[in-house]
């Protein structure tokens, strides 16, 4: 992979930092003479079962939305792993950090931009968890308020506009002068604005920020005064993410209790709202 890398990089490259926060993809940045590069291996078999296109759908992405938002550079794909041995892309390097709590009015307004921007893209938005959908979790401790959830969060409406689909704080890099660099895009499509707004709210109260959700909302709607929110994208993207509490796909640090207690208060404010 290595080797791979430096071909497209034209030039010998060596290990710098491997980032462990990713979850889909094993993420690391190579070093070369005067610049560095980010090199992103989809190794983790399931995602790739399930979107075999995943790095040349990033790798477009970045060319698409290159002119308008700030995001890394695609410098080589290996769309099948034929090459890099699993597929594979190499970007340019961003700096930048993953600040706690994140500034969230940058993040909001360059939501807005690619929202608003008109771009037309190839891929179509659709829920992770099935609309058929009928019980939550085995764990829930209210489970007439998931079958609330669930059945307010069906057939929903919307005007298709180019989303991230996955829009959360640890996708984006900060410094001291805003965003650096807005990462992670092989899950971007035409879509709902409602469900990249709501996934960044949920980030937010699942990590324990019940407030900055909301001060997000504001500062997104003021930058679209088009979008008014609906409290049933909430809804929708808390039940999306139950695959990362349950089943293969589960995300280790997601399945305790502190965290489950946070989503389940989501939907419930969710709920209330509607």
């Amino acid at each position: 992979m290595l080797a791979w890398a430096s071909r497209q990089a034209g030039e010998t490259l060596s290990v710098g930092t491997t980032y462990p926060q990713a979850t889909s993809a094993t993420v690391v940045r190579l070093d070369g003479v005067e610049r560095s590069y980010t090199l992103k291996a989809f190794t983790f078999a399931a995602f790739v079962a399930e979107d075999p296109d995943r790095a040349e759908h990033e790798a477009r992405m970045l060319r698409i939305v290159g002119d308008i938002l700030p995001v890394p550079r695609s410098i080589g794909v290996d769309t099948d792993g034929s090459e890099a041995g699993v597929p594979a892309i190499l970007m340019t390097w961003v700096p930048g950090r993953r600040p706690a709590p994140p500034p969230v009015s940058a993040a909001a307004r360059h939501a807005a931009v690619l929202h608003r921007s008109g771009l037309t893209l190839p891929w179509t938005f659709s829920r992770y968890t099935p609309t058929d959908v009928t019980d939550g979790p085995e764990w829930a401790s209210d489970p007439v308020m998931w079958a609330e959830a669930i059945e307010a969060s069906r057939d929903l409406v919307w005007e298709p506009v180019p989303i991230h689909r996955d829009y959360h704080p640890g996708n984006l890099l900060w410094d001291d002068d805003g965003v650096t660099g807005i990462v992670d895009w092989p899950y971007a499509c035409e879509g709902p604005a409602g469900i990249d707004v709501a996934r960044f709210r949920l980030d937010l109260f699942l990590d324990g920020d019940t407030d900055s959700g909301d001060r997000f909302l504001g500062v997104y709607e003021s930058a679209a005064p088009e979008y008014h929110h609906d409290p049933r994208w909430d809804l929708a993207d808390a039940i999306d993410v139950l695959p990362f509490y349950d089943g293969e796909d589960a995300v280790t640090s997601w399945g305790d209790d502190a965290r489950r207690i946070r989503l389940e208060a989501f939907i419930r404010r969710a709920l209330d709202a509607c």
